[in-house]
């Protein structure tokens, strides 16, 4: 009696060792695929706001550089989603990645501030910053020393007002949008507008008013636009977008979307 209930204590033991290790397997086997989920899901890509490049339409953001990624994308494998956030908050999720997660951002100016802090995919688009100010107000701004005294507007975390604040050029007053730039320059509380050439008139129009009014000045530097990525993005994911940037460039696409 006492042999056959031994029996049944090692059988019972046996048949709880074998349960655990089916659960830790299968504990395992949920972990493994989690981690397999997470590492598949594709990479985001962050942009805010601002016109031409970026813009928002009612299903979700379009533009200018929108439109080239969103091809690069369908070329890598990406389904091209562009999630919209604050030009700020952008730049803070890709550059900094606390949370590890590799992302990418557009429209980024690469600047030798920025080098390090980012991977440089492609060079999607350039374009001019220019001093604007409204026509009849004051002589176009054509040199630096006359912005001296002057209040003048820039994207809020941009190379551009980093520069006005850098070189003293005028007094600062950065706006969080170009739109609430481009009111304050109609308006009168900003006496010029610090802002890239193409971007100007988009702007200003979707506000209502008139591009003819605008009167650009001195340009003081030159913006190349980036689709750039978090120092942590897979050198193989680098290498697939520039892969289909390159092919873009040779057979045509990219002259087609940006010549719009």
């Amino acid at each position: 009696m006492m042999r056959a209930a031994m029996t049944s204590m090692t059988s019972m033991t046996a048949v709880t060792a074998m349960s655990l290790t089916i659960a830790s397997s299968v504990f395992a086997g949920v972990a493994d695929g989690e981690k397999n989920a997470k590492s598949a899901a594709e990479y985001a890509i962050f942009a805010a706001a601002i016109p031409p490049y970026t813009t928002v339409n009612g299903s979700g953001v379009d533009g200018i550089l929108a439109e080239v990624v969103r091809e690069m994308a369908r070329r890598s494998g990406h389904s091209g989603r562009i999630e919209l956030t604050s030009w700020n908050r952008a730049q803070q999720l890709v550059r900094d990645s606390s949370d590890n997660l590799p992302r990418f951002i557009i429209p980024l100016t690469r600047t030798p501030e920025r080098e390090a802090q980012y991977q440089w995919i492609a060079p999607i688009l350039s374009d001019d910053a220019v001093i604007v100010t409204m026509k009849g107000t004051r002589a176009r701004i054509i040199n630096r020393n006359q912005l001296a005294g002057l209040r003048v507007g820039a994207l809020l975390g941009s190379p551009l007002a980093a520069l006005l604040k850098k070189d003293g050029l005028g007094t600062l007053d950065a706006g969080a949008t170009e739109e609430t730039n481009a009111k304050k320059l109609k308006s009168g509380h900003i006496d010029a507008w610090f802002v890239a050439r193409k971007v100007a008139p988009f702007v200003f129009k979707a506000e209502g008013y008139d591009p003819a009014q605008l009167d650009y000045g001195i340009v003081l530097r030159r913006n190349d636009l980036y689709l750039a990525a978090s120092r942590n993005m897979p050198r193989a994911e680098v290498e697939k977008w520039q892969k289909a940037f390159a092919a873009m460039k040779k057979d045509g696409s990219w002259k087609r979307i940006t010549s719009r």
